[in-house]
């Protein structure tokens, strides 16, 4: 009696040491599978971070190049025609854009209702558009810090 129960000792722990070695595999590829997945989701999240900051720097470029030489309901329908793509992006867009785009809209606005009172609000409409050009462009700015780039520096030449 003593070997069979030998035999069933050694068999009982042969297929418990199976069966422990079977769940560390399993536990270690279950351990695998969700750490690649967290990389994959912070590959996207990157991915989408870096599309919606560069549309989001290249819409300021327009707006504030805008403000400048078109109208301001033109820029205005600009603004509002983005705005799907502004709520859809915000989560992705970095620091204090959304505010500043939201600021802009919003006096834009209020510079549409200024240049409906023109000549007497005439000056005032004109600092409105100056302040809004410096917004727009100290949001392209937050962007090219934010994501390490060098901003583009125009150099004068002489001819």
């Amino acid at each position: 009696m003593t070997d069979m129960l030998k035999f069933l000792l050694a068999a009982i722990s042969a297929l418990f040491g199976g069966f422990l070695t079977a769940l560390g595999g399993f536990l270690a590829t279950l351990y695998q599978a969700k750490k690649a997945r967290k990389i994959r989701m912070d590959e996207v999240i990157a991915e989408k971070i870096v599309d919606a900051n560069t549309e989001g720097c290249q819409k300021m470029k327009y707006i504030a190049s805008w403000l400048g030489y078109k109208t301001l309901q033109d820029v205005l329908d600009f603004i509002l025609k983005n705005e799907s793509w502004f709520f859809l992006n915000r989560l992705y867009l970095f620091k204090k854009f959304p505010n500043k785009w939201i600021t802009i809209r919003n006096y834009v606005m209020e510079a549409i209702k200024l240049e409906k009172q023109l000549p007497e609000k005439a000056s005032e409409l004109e600092s409105l558009k100056k302040a809004l050009i410096k917004l727009a462009n100290d949001a392209n700015l937050l962007i090219i810090n934010e994501m390490d780039v060098d901003a583009i520096e125009v150099e004068t030449i002489q001819y």
